[in-house]
């Protein structure tokens, strides 16, 4: 390695050690009870009925995720590991993949987005990942796994945008395969592939993409009815359980309370059709800044808005669900400065909304804050803040560059 090789790397090897060691201080620490709980049972489960699992376990994970639960528990055991359910080895095992899912993320933004700038840059736009409050809460110290659907998501947009659709929507499968929520990343990655890579390859993409699902489910399918994929592997088992107007999350429907049925009606709808039908509209306007807006940053404004607005609209959010569009969030920050104000509103409420749920640290007084509504309530006008403002950014893009190709 010469010399300028190692001048243009080191700044990586200080945001992985920047990334790991507030993350390994706080694994050990107990996070969400009953999460960490379901996630190591699930994963003894998978290793006790293998691809038999969904036919002996009342589980909606869907496959890849069990792949990697069950498969980093056996490697535990077969190195003498203790997987005692409850034991510190074992919480800390889980949380290693959500670890590992971070610094993922930070390698593959790191070589894509930051490797030919400044190493001021690297260091100042790095740490936004390796830093990143969202992250480490999801992951870290409640014990979530949403970095695992992240980072193959956050890889589906680059390859998208360097021109390769197999390697894109194969990926978005992935995502899918690892929680369903990537699901609403799909349309969006598949729309921008046609933007950049034309009509048959896109076709073709996807014809590679739905062979990997079906390799990915077919051991686990196999001798059972076609519904299983429904029911179990893309979370429609657990359905009945989350049929409330709003789970924590900080949106227009917590402003009502939480844990409301989403049955209740409002003009004569319930709240589930009036958060289909919001949510429904504010898809399609990333749908429309998408197509509008084809430099960069579009795939990442489109992904954001979309699941921001799926996050303040529809029923049925849990509030870590504002992970998804926090992150996203980041790196349209790292190709777009001018969205600073929107994702600081983002990284702080996205954190302060799961605390809200597990209240880890134990701080007293911002407990009497959440208990009297007022956290709620400001968080709920800033979130939709935001949101109108990333709305606006993109709109303001798509208007300038249509005035630039006009003149």
């Amino acid at each position: 390695m010469t010399n300028a090789q190692r001048s243009s790397i080191w700044p990586l090897f200080v945001l992985l050690v920047l990334a790991l060691v507030p993350r390994l201080a706080v694994a050990p620490k107990q996070g969400h009870r009953g999460d960490e709980a379901a996630n190591q049972q699930f994963s003894l489960d998978m290793l006790r009925y293998g691809f038999d699992f969904y036919r002996e376990t009342d589980s909606c994970y869907p496959p890849v995720m069990l792949y990697l639960m069950g498969g980093t528990s056996a490697i535990w055991s077969a190195l003498g590991g203790d997987l005692t359910p409850g034991g510190v080895p074992f919480r800390v095992l889980i949380k290693l993949l959500a670890i590992l899912a971070d610094l993922g993320i930070l390698l593959v933004i790191y070589f894509a987005l930051l490797r030919a700038r400044s190493v001021r840059q690297q260091l100042l736009y790095g740490c936004l990942i390796a830093l990143n409050p969202v992250l480490i809460y999801d992951g870290a110290i409640w014990g979530q796994l949403e970095s695992l659907v992240v980072l193959p998501v956050i890889g589906a947009v680059i390859a998208c945008q360097h021109k390769r659709p197999h390697l894109s929507l194969s990926l978005a499968a992935l995502a899918i395969l690892i929680k369903p929520h990537a699901a609403a990343a799909a349309p969006l990655l598949a729309l921008a592939c046609y933007q950049k890579s034309g009509l048959r390859r896109t076709v073709l993409a996807a014809v590679v993409a739905a062979i990997v699902f079906v390799l990915l489910v077919a051991p686990f399918q196999a001798g059972s009815p076609p519904s299983m994929l429904v029911t179990n592997m893309l979370g429609h088992k657990g359905a009945e359980n989350v049929q409330y107007s709003s789970l924590n999350a900080f949106n227009i429907w917590g402003l009502g309370g939480f844990f409301e049925s989403h049955y209740h009606k409002i003009a004569g709808l319930t709240y589930l059709t009036w958060g289909l039908i919001l949510g429904g509209l504010s898809y399609l306007w990333a749908g429309f800044v998408q197509w509008r807006n084809r430099e960069p940053e579009g795939l990442w404004a489109s992904l954001t808005l979309a699941y921001l607005g799926m996050f303040l609209f529809m029923t049925m959010m849990h509030e870590r669900y504002i992970f998804y569009p926090a992150i996203l969030a980041t790196v349209w920050l790292i190709v777009d400065i001018r969205v600073l104000w929107s994702w600081l509103i983002l990284m702080v409420l996205g954190t302060l909304n799961m605390h809200y749920r597990i209240r880890i640290p134990n701080w007293g007084f911002l407990h009497q804050l959440q208990d009297s509504y007022i956290i709620l309530y400001t968080g709920v006008a800033l979130n939709m803040a935001a949101y109108a403002l990333l709305s606006r950014r993109s709109a303001l893009n798509f208007s300038v560059r249509a005035k630039k190709t006009v003149n």
